[in-house]
């Protein structure tokens, strides 16, 4: 066995080429898994960690108003440990280049739930006035502890003063409105005041207006809240479906996801990579065999010999990936911070990180231990001779047609002869061009996929300029009579709970006669009157089809319950819910009081005096916003579609010359033969294209529709509840992505040339010396 290890390390290191791509797929799919493990279960542990020693509620209950009748009543639902009454109030300040910002200021609750984190300031609690800022707003403001900002309130004007800085554990990804699917710390942000400076201050003589609940019956509470407040009731969630916390915990799934599934091809690859380099190893040690088993070594000995190179490679490769992962993880848990607020990051390993290594070194190891069957095999005289002698036969095209076949040249009689005397070899290259092509097809799709998602939302779906929201629901009458003659259209939004149930409280756009809501279904048709429209993701996840009639209940104000048929799949990424006409809402007894004005341009100064006035508020977003930050929540993904893109392209090259280099040790001495029977260098040379032309085109052609397959699995891990992404590709990145594809593929018929001319024929073809 001495001998034998050193002639393993005497091999390895002077065939580390032939090595490197087993190495580099150990080592890529170890990193990828690792890499990403660190940030999923790194967030996932800050995040229990801050939801525990903080005590973030379970659920959360908005209302018009809400009495201590009403949390007695609701404290009598079983599974419900504690309440917290808070009330909530939307003010305005400008940050003097005439851009209003919208802050949300509620106050302590009741009980000990939602305990905000202190940055910096004085101690929670320890003041009766001013407020405590969230640090993110005041970081974007150049806002300090000590500072005072101006807030507007119902027509009031409040000057407060910043006693503290906070961080909130039900705010973790604040967006501050519906409208925005990312942070915008610039315009939105957050705090707490006193009762006190709630009353005092504000003059604020209306009720409290939400619930913090700590539970273990989700279900319950969302069955019974709305029967108890009527009328008052506004909405439900709970930690999966409150956008401020359940994105945090969805972000946490997507990662694991990404890593399970690029782990799996990566080490998929490696079998491969494994495969055929020792396939190649025993090809050109032919004679190195039959000496081992001339001095007495076991088929036995020889066998794990070899099975030991995809030990010792494939534990460096991982070993390598280990020590690395730490600083993808850092490099990848960094792109998230921008979009979370946590007062602790951190990356975290489970013991699945240990089984992926585990995993990858004894897949490489049987890899190796099964391609090296033809050394386990024949006699040393046999070996001697040579190891490259192949049985060839009729194929079925020389059999069904002869006439045909008779007609082809003798080189193409040829490629097809040993083309398929040799189908595991064949196999492989489509294999790994499929393999490539649906890498590469993922790492640029999702990019084009996400991008493709903003503009058909802003843009094509929805085609305002301005939205206004309008945030005085006392006054909403007044609002419409006061803005009649404006060119836009009115949209209400309201939340229901939909049966068939996916256990979500789905969002229900109701909407007036225009042409600034252009959502399609699935059929190509426009919403009309007659019948209520779910989009897709929410007919997916609750099972929903076209004819099926669906029951609306808890709906927002509303203690009604419609039954509607569904007219038609919406194909929409954002919002998620059902939408409907103004005329079919009205036609099956609801009241249509919008709440949300879409505007084809701005609105004039004639009517935003008339709202002013009127002491009508209202929050402004336009498109052109809304567009810029659902790219930038693109951009946040986008250090991991680069790091896959590349890695796609690596593996491309690597596995793909590592099939070239197979192919040429296989047939070294085929092409000798031809050569001295007479055959011309570029003759052997357009041989060999043949064969590489035919596996590249089969595996192009595979690779295609099963990269789209991959790339939707793909996309589909960043789908949640509230949005839904579709699968795209630019005919630019897919051209890119062929090219690669087939010009590494290609690449190694240029190397094989190389190799034909430094060919020594009588070496190749020479047999018992």
């Amino acid at each position: 066995m001495k001998f034998l290890n050193r002639k393993l390390r005497r091999d390895i290191l002077s065939r580390w080429t032939q090595f490197f791509s087993v190495f580099l797929m150990a080592f890529l799919s170890v990193l990828i898994y690792t890499g990403l493990e660190g940030v999923w279960h790194g967030m996932d542990a800050s995040l229990n960690a801050y939801m525990k020693s903080n005590r973030l509620a379970d659920s959360w209950v908005n209302a018009v108003s809400l009495t201590a009748r009403d949390v007695n009543k609701i404290k009598k639902i079983s599974g419900i440990s504690q309440i917290s009454l808070k009330t909530t109030i939307q003010v305005t300040t400008s940050d003097g280049h005439n851009n209003k910002n919208y802050l949300t200021l509620e106050t302590p609750g009741t009980k000990s739930l939602n305990k905000p984190v202190l940055v910096s300031g004085k101690e929670l609690g320890s003041q009766k006035s001013g407020m405590y800022l969230n640090t993110e707003f005041a970081q974007s403001h150049n806002l300090k502890v000590g500072d005072h900002l101006t807030v507007s309130y119902d027509q009031r004007t409040v000057i407060l003063k910043i006693i503290g800085l906070i961080r909130s554990p039900s705010r973790i990804y604040y967006t501050g409105t519906n409208d925005f699917v990312a942070p915008n710390y610039q315009s939105y942000g957050f705090g707490t005041i006193t009762q006190q400076t709630l009353k005092n201050d504000f003059h604020y003589l209306g009720q409290a207006n939400l619930l913090e609940i700590s539970d273990s019956n989700n279900q319950k509470i969302r069955e019974e809240v709305p029967k108890i407040l009527g009328l008052r009731y506004l909405a439900y969630y709970n930690r999966q479906t409150l956008p401020e916390v359940s994105t945090a915990l969805d972000r946490v799934g997507q990662i694991r996801n990404l890593s399970i599934m690029f782990s799996t091809l990566f080490i998929l690859l490696a079998i491969l990579a494994m495969y055929t380099t020792i396939r190649r190893l025993i090809e050109s040690q032919t004679q190195e065999i039959a000496t081992l088993k001339a001095l007495g070594y076991s088929n036995r000995s020889i066998s794990w010999h070899y099975a030991s190179y995809g030990l010792l490679v494939s534990t460096l490769g991982a070993l390598v990936g280990t020590a690395v992962s730490p600083g993808m993880s850092l490099f990848v848990l960094q792109t998230q911070k921008t979009m979370f607020s946590l007062p602790n990051w951190q990356i975290a390993y489970t013991w699945n990180s240990f089984g992926i290594i585990a995993l990858v070194i004894l897949i490489s190891t049987i890899s190796a231990f099964i391609a090296s069957h033809n050394a386990r095999s024949g006699l040393p005289a046999v070996y001697l001779r040579g190891n490259n002698i192949k049985q060839t036969h009729q194929v079925s095209l020389e059999k069904i047609f002869p006439s045909l076949w008779q007609r082809l040249s003798y080189g193409s009689r040829w490629t097809w002869r040993d083309s398929l005397a040799n189908p595991i070899r064949v196999l492989m290259g489509v294999v790994g061009v499929c393999g490539g092509m649906a890498l590469l097809i993922a790492g640029f799709g999702v990019h084009d996929s996400m991008y493709s998602q903003v503009s058909q939302s802003y843009g094509q779906d929805f085609k305002y300029q301005e939205r206004y929201t309008f945030t005085s629901t006392n006054n909403l009458l007044n609002v419409h009579k006061l803005l009649t003659n404006v060119n836009g259209q009115w949209l209400e939004t309201l939340t229901a709970r939909i049966s068939p149930d996916d256990g979500i409280n789905h969002i229900v756009n109701v909407i007036s006669k225009g042409d600034l809501i252009n959502v399609i279904t699935t059929s190509g048709k426009h919403i009309n009157n007659g019948g209520i429209y779910v989009t897709e993701g929410l007919a997916q996840s609750a099972h929903i089809k076209p004819g099926q009639t669906i029951k609306l209940t808890n709906v927002s104000t509303s203690q009604k319950s419609y039954q509607m048929v569904v007219k038609g799949i919406v194909k929409s990424s954002v919002p998620q819910g059902v939408y409907l006409t103004q005329q079919t809402w009205q036609n099956h007894g609801g009241d249509f009081l919008p709440q949300t004005l879409l505007m084809k341009g701005v609105l004039s100064n004639k009517n935003k005096e008339l709202l002013k006035t009127n002491g009508i508020s209202s929050q402004l977003v336009t498109i052109k916003k809304q567009r810029a930050n659902a790219i930038d929540l693109v951009n946040n993904f986008q250090s991991i579609f680069l790091l896959i893109q590349a890695f796609g392209i690596l593996l491309v090259v690597v596995v793909l010359y590592n099939l070239g280099s197979l192919s040429f040790a296989e047939r070294s001495r085929d092409y000798a033969t031809l050569r001295v029977l007479g055959f011309h260098r570029n003759e052997i040379r357009l041989l060999t294209m043949r064969e590489n032309w035919a596996t590249t085109l089969i595996g192009w052609i595979i690779g295609l529709p099963f990269g789209f397959w991959f790339l939707a699995k793909y996309v589909s891990t960043f789908s949640t509840y509230q949005i839904k992404y579709y699968p795209s590709i630019s005919q630019l990145n897919l051209v890119i992505a062929s090219i690669i594809t087939i010009g590494c593929a290609l690449t190694t018929t240029f190397l094989i040339g190389q190799r034909i001319k430094k060919l020594d024929m009588i070496e190749a073809i020479k047999g018992v010396e």
